[in-house]
């Protein structure tokens, strides 16, 4: 025993790096998560009181002054969206109709409202294109929810 002191007091200490360097690492990875986390909440959102997104015929004057709606609908079999209430015959008039909004309107928030019955392709389309002609705030409504009848 007293042989292996002397052994060990005749080498000088070593410095280990292997764990100041998972240390290290893991504290890069801590102030980028903290650092994140202060970043989403200096974000400018949005969020509605309800669970889910608002319903898309809510009475919120303030809000749909500046609000686009976009529907999404199957009747009688063929697809058709409709801006605003008016029919647009295929995508690429949506796409001209939302950059003349877009100029018209600050900050414009496009609400996305699909029933059942609208094909996926259409929805994501109808989103691909907004995306396309610049909007950032994009939503999409929930589905209404029927009360049975009494």
């Amino acid at each position: 025993m007293a042989r292996q002191r002397a052994l060990d007091l005749a080498r000088p200490p070593r410095l280990m790096m292997a764990p100041m360097i998972d240390i290290v690492f893991l504290l890069i990875i801590f102030f980028m998560f903290t650092h994140l986390t202060v970043v989403a909440g200096q974000l400018d959102a949005r969020l509605p009181a309800s669970p889910g997104l608002f319903p898309a015929r809510e009475a919120r004057p303030e809000l749909f002054s500046r609000t686009i709606h976009i529907e999404c609908r199957r009747r009688a079999g063929v697809q058709e969206v409709r801006v605003n209430g008016e029919l647009t015959p295929d995508l690429e008039a949506l796409y001209r109709r939302l950059l003349f909004i877009r100029s018209e309107v600050v900050r414009p928030i496009v609400l996305i409202d699909a029933d059942d019955a609208a094909s996926v392709g259409l929805v994501v389309g109808v989103f691909d294109t907004c995306r396309r002609a610049g909007f950032a705030d994009i939503n999409f409504t929930p589905p209404t929810q029927e009360t049975p009848a009494p």
